[in-house]
C-alpha cells in the first residue's frame, strides 16, 4: 500500500508529515498464470518455433518450426482450482507455478517442407488444419494429418480464415499484390474439398488481414483497407494511410472474434475498431511495437521483444501484468488463442508455454485487498461487458471495497462507492451505530459478502482500531526512513481522544450523507421497520454532528422516526424546535404547539449553535411562527383559545392568521374568541370581523353591529391620539365618552375629512365605507354610538337607512351648509313619492329651519325654479309663512301654477283626441259589420259549380 490516508490528509497528532512512500505495485495485478510448458528443442524435428496455433479449448496446439515440420500437442488442463490453492496462489504472486494435473504432451509431428513454417490456421469447422511454409500452402487433415498442397498457390506470403465460426469454414491466402479466398469443406483433405470465393486485387503489398463475417481488413506497407465479402467490389476501401518506413516493420493486425473488432498496430499504438475500421474503445499503448497478439476477455495480451507477455486490460487500456518468458531479448514470440478466451499459447524460441487465466473473482480479491479498490471495480465493470461475468458481481465489489474503507477510515470514499449499489440495504449500517439503531438491527442482518473485511461494529472501536494499526505503520515507516525527520507518536491522552473525535465527527457526516440519499432514493424499497431505523438513525447523526440545519429540515418533511426513543434526546441535547417538528411530523401538533409555546414564554431554551432557525430569526419568532402555522390548520377551539394570549400578547400579524386561516376545515367559536378580543385595543378585533363579514359572508346583526362599532372605536382612538398628543392616558374604559366630554376632541373629529391625509383619515373613510355597504348592522344603536361627536356624513349615512330625510336634511343643511348635496341627496331616490317627500322636507327646512334660525329664501326659491316637479303647490302655499317676501315668491309661484296649468289644459286635450280616435275606431267597426256575407253551404256548392 501507498502512503497511509488519513482525515484531511494529517497524522495522528494532527500534524503534517512527510515520510517517504513505500513503492508498490501500482495497478498490477496476476492476470494469467503459466500453466505448463514443453521444449521442443530435442527430437527430430529440431529447431525453433515459428508460428503457434491453437483450437477452441486449448486441447490441441499446432506449432511450426525451422525445420518445416508441423508439432501437434494434446494440453491437459485443470480448468476449476480448489479455493485453497488459489488463495495460496494469489499469496505468493506467483506467475510461474504450475498447478498439478496441467501437461503438454506431444502427440504428433508432420513434416512439410524443408523450409520454416511460416503460418499455421485451424479450421475447426472443416477439421483442417492450414500449414504455410516456404510459399506453398498445405491443408492436412486434422486426424489423418494428410497433407494436399493448395493447387496453382506459390510464394504466399501469409494465411488467414474467417472467425465467425460458420461452415464451410472460408480461407484467405494473401499474395504479392492481391488475396485469394476459398471456402473449404469436411472430407479428405484433396483439392475437391476447396472452391474458390474470390479474389482482390491490391494496389500495395498485403502484409497481413483479419477476416470476420462478412467484412475483411487488410493491412499493406501504406494504408489498411476494408472488404466486404461476398465482394461488392474486387478493390478494397481504404480506412487510414500511414507513411512506408523500413524501420518500423510491416503492420500488424489481431482479430477480436468475441466482440467482432479488431486491433489496428501504429507503430506502438493499438486502435480498437469494429470490422469497417471505425474506432470503438481505448487505444491502447504498448510499451514498445507488438510482436503477435492474443485475446482473452477481457485482456488484450502482446509478445513482446524483450522476451515477455504484457497483459492489457481491454478496458481501462492500463498494463496490468507482465509475465517474462525468458531472459534474453526474443526475435519471434508468438501468442495464440482459442477464440473463447480459456487459453493462451505462446511460443517463445524451441519452448511452448501455456498461460491460463487467473478466475475473475480471485483477481478481484488480490485488488481488494491491495486496496486497488477503483482498479476491482473497473475490472468487473469490463468483465460485465466483454466476458459475460454476473452483474451481481459489481454490486458486491462496490460493497466489498466501501467496507474496506470504512475499516481505513476513508468514509466519505466508501459512501460514494455504497451509492452505486441499487441492492444494498442501508440497514447493514445499522451495526455500525448500535447505540442508535439497535432495536432495528435484526431488520437487516449484515451480509459477508467475499468476507475480505471484518464484521460490522461499533465504529468507535472500528476507528480506535484504524488508528492503532495506522501508528503502528507509522512506527515503522519511521525505522525505514530515518533520514527522515523524527515522528512524534507519543500522544496524550487529550490529544489521542481529540484526534478520535475528530474522525468521529467525519464519519458520522459521511454516513449521514449517505443515510439522507438512501432514504430519498425512489429504487430502494424497504419495510415500515426498515425506513424508521433509517430515518431514526439519521436523526441522531445529524444530532450528533450538530447538523441542527439538516436536522430541522428532515423533521420538516415525512419521516417515520421512532417518536419515543428520539424525542427526550431531542429534548436533553436542547433541540427544542426540532423536537416541535418531530412532534408534528407524527401527527402530535397539540404537543408540538406546546413546545413552542415554552420557547416563546422562555419556559425552555434552545442550546446555542451556528446555524439553523432559532440562530437566524431568534426562539420566539419561530415558535410565534410555527405555532401559527399549525394551529391556522387546526380545528381544535380548545387549543386554539388557549394558546391565543400568546399571539395577542406578541401584537403580530400571527394572531390573525389563525382566526382567518382558509386551510381549516372547522369553524372556530366566534363569540369565545371575541370575548378575547375585546380585552384588546389593537386593530386584531376589527380585522377579525371584517374576516367574518368580508370573507366568510357571515350575516348575523350582532357581528356586523359589532364590527361598526369597532371601527368606530379604532377611529375615536386615532382622534383621541392626535388630538391629546403623548401624554394623554390609554386606559380609559370609554372611548366614545371621553371623546364625548372633550370639546377640543369633538373639533378634531368634525374636521378629519376621509380624503385628507392624516392619522385618522383612513378609520373614517373605513368607517363610511361598512356603513355603506352593509345592511345588516342596527342602524340606530350604531346612530345612537355616534351622536354629539360631530361625525356629520355619518349620521347622514344612517339617517338616509332609516329613511329620515328630514332628520338627514337637517344635517346637511344644518351642521355641513352644504345645500348643493342637499338637493343631491333628494334627487338620488328614484322612487318618485320618495323624491317628492324628500324636496318637500328640504323645502320645509329652507322656510322653516328646526333651529330657530333665518329661513333661507333664496335656498327655497331656487329649489322651487330647479325642481318644481316634484313639489306641490298647494303644500307650498301651506308651507310659506307670513314672512316670505311676496317679491321673492311670486315669480316662482307663478311658474308653478303656469306649469300646472298647462299640464292640465295639456291633459284635456290628450284626452279629447284618445276620445275622438275611439269613436273614428267604432264607426269602422260598424261598418266592416254591416258588410258581412253569411253563405251557407248549398249557396257555396251552386257557385262552385257555375265557375
Amino acid at each position: 500500500m501507498v502512503g497511509e490516508s488519513w482525515v484531511d490528509g494529517r497524522s495522528l497528532d494532527g500534524e503534517e508529515r512527510h515520510i517517504p512512500a513505500i513503492a508498490s505495485a501500482g495497478s498490477m495485478r496476476t492476470c494469467f498464470r503459466i500453466a505448463c510448458s514443453s521444449d521442443c528443442a530435442t527430437g527430430p524435428q529440431g529447431g525453433s518455433l515459428t508460428c503457434v496455433a491453437v483450437t477452441k479449448g486449448g486441447e490441441q496446439i499446432y506449432a511450426g518450426t525451422s525445420t518445416g515440420h508441423l508439432l501437434e500437442f494434446r494440453a491437459t488442463m485443470e480448468k476449476e482450482k480448489r479455493a485453497q490453492e488459489s488463495a495460496e496462489a494469489i499469496s505468493r504472486h506467483s506467475t510461474t507455478s504450475t498447478p498439478h494435473n496441467n501437461s503438454i504432451r506431444l502427440a504428433a509431428c508432420k513434416s512439410v517442407g524443408k523450409k520454416p513454417v511460416q503460418g499455421v490456421c485451424v479450421l475447426a469447422e472443416a477439421k483442417k488444419v492450414v500449414v504455410l511454409c516456404g510459399g506453398l500452402v498445405v491443408l492436412l487433415e486434422c486426424e489423418s494429418m494428410e497433407a494436399t498442397p493448395l493447387p496453382s498457390v506459390k510464394a504466399a506470403r501469409w494465411v488467414g480464415f474467417n472467425h465467425d465460426g460458420r461452415y464451410p469454414a472460408r480461407l484467405m491466402v494473401g499474395m504479392k499484390r492481391k488475396v485469394l479466398l476459398y471456402e473449404v469443406r469436411a472430407g479428405p483433405a484433396t483439392p475437391s474439398s476447396l472452391a474458390p470465393a474470390g479474389e482482390v486485387e491490391l494496389q500495395d503489398s498485403a502484409r497481413a488481414a483479419v477476416w470476420n463475417g462478412a467484412h475483411m481488413v487488410v493491412g499493406s506497407n501504406r494504408n489498411y483497407s476494408h472488404l466486404t465479402y461476398p465482394l461488392s467490389s474486387p478493390r478494397p476501401s481504404e480506412i487510414c494511410s500511414f507513411p512506408e518506413d523500413p524501420h518500423k516493420g510491416a503492420p500488424y493486425l489481431a482479430s477480436l472474434p468475441r466482440s467482432a473488432e479488431a486491433v489496428l498496430v501504429l507503430d506502438t499504438l493499438g486502435v480498437i475498431t469494429d470490422m469497417q475500421g471505425q474506432p470503438t474503445g481505448s487505444s491502447i499503448p504498448f510499451s514498445s511495437r507488438p510482436l503477435s497478439l492474443a485475446q482473452s476477455s477481457p485482456y488484450i495480451l502482446a509478445a513482446m521483444a524483450d522476451g515477455s507477455v504484457e497483459v492489457y486490460d481491454r478496458g481501462s487500456a492500463r498494463l496490468v501484468q507482465r509475465l517474462p518468458l525468458q531472459m534474453l531479448p526474443a526475435t519471434e514470440l508468438h501468442l495464440a488463442d482459442d477464440l473463447a478466451g480459456q487459453c493462451v499459447v505462446a511460443a517463445v524460441q524451441s519452448r511452448l508455454v501455456c498461460l491460463l487465466p487467473v478466475p475473475l473473482e480471485e483477481q478481484v480479491r488480490e485488488l481488494l485487498r491491495a486496496k486497488q479498490l477503483d482498479e476491482a471495480a473497473a475490472l468487473v465493470e469490463s468483465a460485465v461487458k466483454f466476458n459475460g461475468c454476473p452483474v451481481s458481481w459489481i454490486e458486491t465489489v462496490r460493497v466489498e471495497a466501501a467496507y474496506l474503507l470504512i475499516f481505513d477510515l476513508e468514509f466519505e470514499r466508501a459512501m460514494s462507492f455504497l451509492q452505486q449499489c441499487s441492492a444494498f440495504q442501508p440497514g447493514e449500517l445499522f451495526a455500525f451505530f448500535p447505540q442508535f439503531a439497535l432495536r432495528w438491527m435484526h431488520v437487516v442482518q449484515p451480509r459477508r459478502y467475499w468476507g475480505l473485511h471484518p464484521p460490522p461494529q461499533d465504529i468507535r472501536s472500528v476507528i480506535h482500531s484504524a488508528i492503532k494499526l495506522k501508528r503502528h505503520r507509522m512506527t515503522s515507516m519511521s525505522l525505514v526512513a530515518r533520514a527522515a525527520a523524527p515522528v512524534r507518536l507519543v500522544l496524550t491522552s487529550e490529544q489521542e481522544q481529540a484526534q478520535v473525535q475528530a474522525v468521529l465527527a467525519h464519519a458520522t457526516a459521511s454516513f449521514a450523507k449517505y443515510m439522507d440519499w438512501a432514504r430519498s432514493s425512489r429504487h430502494l424499497e424497504r419495510r415500515q421497520e426498515h425506513r424508521e431505523g433509517i430515518d431514526t438513525l439519521l436523526a441522531h447523526l445529524y444530532l450528533s454532528a450538530h447538523d441542527v440545519h439538516s436536522l430541522e429540515a428532515m423533521l420538516k418533511l415525512p419521516n417515520s422516526c421512532n417518536v419515543a426513543q428520539l424525542l427526550p434526546v431531542l429534548r436533553e441535547a436542547g433541540r427544542h424546535h426540532a423536537a416541535a417538528l418531530l412532534l408534528e411530523s407524527c401527527g402530535r401538533e397539540h404537543e408540538a404547539v406546546a413546545v413552542w409555546a415554552q420557547l416563546v414564554q422562555g419556559e425552555c431554551q434552545e442550546a446555542p449553535s451556528d446555524q439553523g432557525e432559532v440562530c437566524a430569526e431568534g426562539a420566539r419568532s419561530v415558535g410565534i411562527r410555527e405555532a401559527a402555522r399549525v394551529l391556522a390548520c387546526s380545528g381544535d377551539a380548545r387549543t386554539i383559545l388557549q394558546h391565543m394570549p400568546m399571539f395577542l400578547a406578541d401584537n403580530s400579524d400571527y394572531g390573525l392568521q389563525v382566526l382567518t386561516s382558509e386551510r381549516r376545515q372547522v369553524p372556530l367559536p366566534i363569540e369565545e374568541l371575541l370575548v378575547l378580543l375585546r380585552r384588546r385595543r389593537d386593530t386584531l378585533r376589527r380585522r377579525f370581523l371584517e374576516h367574518l363579514v368580508a370573507s366568510q359572508g357571515v350575516q348575523d346583526a350582532d357581528r356586523h353591529t359589532e364590527l361598526a362599532r369597532c371601527l368606530l372605536e379604532e377611529l375615536l382612538e386615532s382622534t383621541s391620539s392626535s388630538s391629546a398628543g403623548p401624554s394623554s392616558s390609554n386606559n380609559a374604559n370609554n372611548v366614545e365618552d371621553e371623546v364625548a366630554r372633550a370639546p377640543q376632541a369633538r373639533a378634531t373629529l368634525a374636521d378629519c375629512a376621509p380624503d385628507a391625509p392624516g392619522g385618522c383619515a383612513e378609520p373614517r373613510r373605513r368607517f363610511q365605507s361598512f356603513l355603506r355597504t352593509s345592511q345588516r348592522y342596527e342602524v340606530e344603536t350604531i346612530l345612537n354610538d355616534i351622536r354629539g361627536l360631530g361625525l356629520w356624513e355619518e349620521e347622514v349615512i344612517l339617517l338616509s337607512k332609516l329613511r329620515d330625510h328630514r332628520g338627514a336634511l337637517g344635517v346637511i343643511v344644518l351642521n355641513l351648509r352644504d345645500f348643493s348635496r342637499a338637493e343631491t341627496y333628494c334627487s338620488q331616490w328614484h322612487d318618485p313619492g320618495e323624491a317628492q317627500v324628500a324636496y318637500m322636507s328640504l323645502l320645509e327646512m329652507y322656510l322653516n329651519p328646526p333651529d330657530a334660525s333665518p329661513p333661507l329664501f333664496k335656498e327655497a326659491m331656487r329649489l322651487l325654479s330647479t325642481q318644481n316637479t316634484f313639489i306641490d303647490p298647494v303644500q307650498v302655499l301651506d308651507s310659506l309663512s307670513a314672512d316670505t317676501p311676496l317679491e321673492l315668491a311670486v315669480a316662482p309661484l307663478q311658474r308653478i301654477l303656469r306649469e300646472r296649468m298647462h299640464l292640465r289644459y295639456e291633459s284635456q286635450m290628450m284626452r279629447a283626441l284618445h276620445k275622438a280616435k275611439y269613436q273614428a275606431t267604432s264607426t269602422l267597426l260598424v261598418q266592416a259589420r254591416s258588410q258581412q256575407v253569411c253563405m251557407t253551404q248549398e249557396e257555396f256548392a251552386a257557385i262552385a259549380t257555375s265557375v
